[in-house]
């Protein structure tokens, strides 16, 4: 597991570094196209979402999906079991597991055991149940 969890660190690395290089690619491509002047409001994240963006909310999705099937399923499960599963979904990182856990602990959909009160993250040790 440790071996993916460093290619999902890589891998979001490189992503980010990625969409930089592609943003000033679309600023310059628009500067040349209007003669020279840059954007007024500098970069082009203004504009609408990128493909890549759309693919990282789908994959959250399938992850958000397998999460909520692995509880229905088991009732209770560790946060090991939950990255192995959810780290084999491209572009899913340990960031957008902390992400969806949160989101569905706001919604009522799981509670964590093993977790203290200080504690904001999730930890390898803990356990995620269905509520």
């Amino acid at each position: 597991m440790k071996g993916l969890e460093e290619f999902r660190k890589v891998e979001k690395e490189e992503i980010n570094e990625q969409e930089k290089v592609r943003i000033a690619a679309k600023d310059l491509d628009k500067m040349i196209r209007s003669g020279g002047q840059q954007n007024l409001f500098g970069s082009s994240e203004l504009d609408a979402p990128s493909s890549f963006a759309q693919e990282l909310g789908a994959q959250k999705r399938k992850a958000t999906d397998r999460l909520n099937t692995l509880l229905d399923e088991r009732g209770r499960v560790s946060y090991e079991d939950v990255l192995l599963s959810l780290l084999e979904l491209p572009l899913v990182w340990e960031s957008v597991i902390q992400e969806i856990i949160s989101e569905e602990k706001e919604r009522g959909r799981l509670k964590i055991e093993g977790q203290t009160k200080r504690e904001r993250t999730v930890k390898k040790g803990h356990y995620l149940v269905r509520t």
